[in-house]
């Protein structure tokens, strides 16, 4: 059920992304306020992050043949002041077509993540999570993860 992507996934992938886009737009609109051509912009870093085989990017696909999920990892130094032990694996790019399958392809989606930056050397996994994305936290937690931090933004007025 779980695989690499391919070029043949960006489209399905671009989508998916936008409607994350849409939602965490909603809840917070300075922060995740979408940009105009975030779509165009997005397909074709999406389609480099596919080609790229220092990117782990996996899809997973339903039943009905449609897109149910994908993750996408970039193994990062970890920040100079932190000293965790080697590199971070960040997943930016993790989303399901149904929130309701966090529980299970969620947290499949991420032990493979996990399974494949473990083969890397990494030694940190931080993965991006709104604070209202409840399915998400849940299924971030029971894998064991933890809330590491918080943003808090608010707009600036220029003078």
């Amino acid at each position: 059920m779980i695989r690499d992507a391919s070029a043949d996934d960006v489209e399905a992938i671009a989508e998916l992304a936008e409607e994350r886009r849409v939602d965490y737009e909603q809840v917070q609109p300075q922060f995740w306020r979408r940009a105009v051509d975030a779509v165009e912009v997005h397909r074709p870093w999406l389609a480099e992050l596919v080609r790229d085989p220092d990117v782990i990017s996996l899809v997973a696909y339903g039943d009905d043949g449609g897109l149910a999920g994908y993750a996408v990892a970039t193994v990062v130094p970890s920040p100079p002041v932190y000293d965790p032990g080697g590199p971070t694996g960040l997943v930016d790019d993790f989303q399901l077509a149904d929130p309701d399958r966090w529980p299970r392809l969620g947290l499949e989606l991420l032990a493979t993540v996990r399974a494949r930056l473990a083969a890397r050397c990494v030694v940190q996994l931080v993965v991006v999570c709104g604070q209202h994305d409840v399915a998400k936290r849940a299924a971030l937690t029971a894998a064991g993860l933890s809330v590491a931090s918080e943003w808090y933004v608010q707009p600036v007025d220029p003078v």
